[in-house]
């Protein structure tokens, strides 16, 4: 039952109960799904950090389309 350490013990359950190659799909779905979420900037990150992090990119040419 704990073949699957990537996806932890309930993994095989999920599997049994979908099948292969359902459960597969499923997990790329999942996958992509967390790339989606991972690459978001909140604006909370955009208020906290882009102050912080203007000076910086103007240092280095990025401050090109908006100012802070």
């Amino acid at each position: 039952m704990y073949k699957n350490k990537e996806y932890g013990w309930w993994s095989e359950v999920v599997r049994r109960a979908l099948g292969e190659h359902t459960f597969e799909r499923f997990i790329s779905m999942k996958k992509h799904e967390w790339d989606d979420y991972r690459i978001q900037v909140t604006p909370y990150e955009i208020e906290k950090f882009l102050p912080v992090m203007w000076p910086v990119f103007s240092m280095l040419g990025l401050a090109t389309t908006a100012s802070c």
